[in-house]
């Protein structure tokens, strides 16, 4: 379940969305490109598992309405259908996801806004992508879905090359710094730290804080930890699923720890070539932004 976000978060972009979404925006229109022809009809379904309100208060575009804009654009100019499905559980957001949904469907392209958690969306889209390409993009503002639950769905419901699944996920690292800290203290909260065990498949990680702890530099101890749960979280979910997973961080500055990384997850070589294309090509967008807010 999403954390939910602050009332200041949807005024403006910050620089790890800055990141983010000119990777989502450049990759994926490439995966229509790249995967249309698996397509008895040149469908492609594409999930936003949470998509908040989907566009900012300053009329940029967020995660939803970029990929209603590529959908737009692919079905003008290419005659592909990418079929969007929204999730947003919180009433506010969804009534302003609502409104721009509506909007891009007036202009023909085909959208559906879900009201609730994307774990009870997740079945119907799997069952709609049935024979179609399917591109999973997950980025709560908490925890993400239990590492269970992603392997029932890419390795067991969508387990073939092709049609293509790949996925996009925010892996929070400010989440593993909060759980490792309750691993570390007599009073941390067994509930929660159970709720990240299922994000992980199993309760693993705890031994990198419980190591942490008996450290002398316990500070530095804890953020390699942190590094080293998000790289374990990666290539459990390799070995678990079977496909390609590359681990990207994202932070506000240079100086500054990441703050989450995007975990993504392919059974094509080319696509994970695409896809670090498209990561160096965000990443200056990125420092192009950096330079000039801090001019």
């Amino acid at each position: 379940m999403s954390s939910g976000t602050g009332g200041s978060y949807w005024a403006d972009k910050a620089l790890p969305s800055v990141f983010k979404h000119e990777l989502l925006k450049r990759y994926l229109p490439q995966f229509g490109g790249m995967t249309s022809r698996q397509s008895h009809d040149k469908r492609v379904i594409y999930l936003d598992g949470y998509a908040g309100e989907g566009r900012y208060e300053n009329g940029e575009p967020a995660s939803a309405e970029i990929a209603l804009r590529v959908a737009s654009h692919h079905h003008a100019r290419h005659g592909l259908t990418l079929e969007c499905f929204f999730s947003e559980a919180q009433q506010k957001s969804f009534d302003r996801l609502q409104k721009v949904v509506q909007h891009y469907q007036a202009c023909g392209v085909l959208a559906h806004a879900h009201r609730g958690e994307v774990d009870g969306l997740l079945d119907a889209v799997v069952q709609r992508a049935v024979g179609e390409p399917l591109f999973l993009f997950l980025d709560p503002c908490g925890l993400v879905l239990p590492q269970d639950r992603l392997v029932d769905v890419l390795a067991r419901k969508r387990p073939q090359k092709r049609p293509a699944t790949e996925l996009l996920m925010n892996f929070s690292m400010m989440a593993v710094w909060r759980l490792g800290g309750h691993v570390r203290s007599e009073k941390g909260n067994e509930r929660t730290l159970q709720r990240f065990d299922e994000v992980c498949g199993g309760a693993w990680w705890r031994e990198y804080f419980a190591d942490a702890a008996a450290s002398r530099d316990k500070e530095g101890a804890a953020e390699d930890a942190i590094e080293a749960v998000a790289a374990e979280y990666a290539r459990r979910l390799a070995r678990r699923t079977g496909m390609l997973v590359q681990s990207v961080p994202v932070s506000h500055s240079p100086r500054k720890r990441a703050v989450y990384r995007l975990v993504f997850a392919t059974r094509s070589q080319y696509g994970l070539w695409v896809f670090g294309d498209t990561v160096a090509r965000a990443r200056d967008e990125w420092w192009k932004t950096l330079e000039m807010r801090e001019e």
